[in-house]
């Protein structure tokens, strides 16, 4: 009787001992499971944090602005017109801390805008269309009279191969298009974000487009949303050639919303586009229709990461 009741208490042992490690075994990975997450959420979120914001773009923050054409209708080398829109009309004039209700159009050189508001209200071409050597820093662009309404037109017009443009901390929302950058063009530090998608009908939106030119810059931007590419590169018969093109640690972001996803980050053509063209230490979002990046074969291509750290991936051609 001793015996038996000895096995017995030997087998409960045996199968408490086996009941703990597999208790334990379960605590394990889920506390590992748990840490696993927190860490990849880490990485996210250092991942996206050190890219442009609300914060570090368009009007700084305590800066006041004057209202056009309610307070003020014209400066020098500028004027409110008949049609809506704040016209540029001598080389080198200066907008600084102006609320423009319509647009912004210049033909002249050496045009500064800092510290502006430009909601393009009624405009459905160019929100701001500039010409060569043309600075544009701590601006925000889009969003009509209320902010936060969707107008037909695209963001920023810079063309030409030698224009020398240089565009710094924009905001740029609620357009059809973000940019269209057509040669001459360094974008620095600026976030393009709350594209069309499904908004404007049969809008066909990207963050920025390029259909000509040579000699364009794309670094340390955060470009969200559209309903094609965040970037997208595509020759136009009669444009000239593409070439020098590069996309440089920036933070690409798709979106999904009224049934419409975003397609591509970087979407580059090859028909009219030669080298060098780079796109090199980008992050990429998760949740593309098709992919993060597609480009040719002659793109230079190196240090593209998602933003829970794998690697892009060898971009379709």
């Amino acid at each position: 009787m001793r015996r038996g009741f000895r096995k017995y208490q030997l087998g409960a042992a045996i199968v408490a001992i086996g009941i703990a490690v597999i208790v334990g075994s379960v605590i394990w990975r889920n506390t590992h499971r748990a840490a696993t997450e927190q860490k990849q959420t880490e990485q996210k979120q250092t991942a996206v944090s050190t890219f442009p914001a609300s914060a570090n773009t368009g009007v700084p923050a305590g800066v006041s602005l004057e209202r056009v054409p309610q307070d003020v209708s014209s400066g020098p080398g500028w004027g409110w017109n008949k049609y809506g829109w704040v016209q540029i009309t001598a080389p080198n004039a200066v907008i600084d801390g102006l609320d423009i209700n319509g647009s912004l159009q210049s033909k002249f050189p050496g045009l500064q805008v800092k510290n502006t508001r430009i909601r393009c209200t009624g405009e459905n071409d160019w929100c701001l269309a500039i010409a060569s050597s043309t600075t544009v820093t701590d601006t925000e662009i889009g969003g009509q009279a209320d902010g936060k309404t969707f107008g037909k037109a695209t963001g920023v017009l810079s063309a030409g191969s030698d224009a020398k443009n240089v565009l710094k901390r924009l905001n740029i929302h609620n357009t059809s298009d973000g940019l269209r950058l057509d040669g001459g063009t360094v974008l620095e530090d600026s976030w393009v974000h709350d594209l069309s998608m499904g908004d404007i009908p049969l809008a066909h939106s990207d963050g920025i487009q390029t259909t000509g030119g040579a000699n364009v810059l794309i670094s340390h931007n955060r470009i969200e949303t559209g309903n094609n590419c965040n970037v997208f590169v595509q020759w136009l018969a009669g444009q000239p050639k593409i070439s020098s093109y590069q996309v440089i640690d920036n933070l690409f972001v798709s979106g999904n919303r009224n049934q419409e996803q975003t397609s591509y980050g970087v979407c580059i053509y090859g028909e009219g586009v030669s080298a060098p063209v780079a796109i090199t230490g980008n992050t990429f979002s998760r949740g593309w229709q098709v992919e993060a990046i597609t480009a040719p074969p002659e793109t230079t291509l190196g240090s593209n990461k998602y933003t829970d750290g794998a690697p892009t991936g060898p971009p379709s051609k």
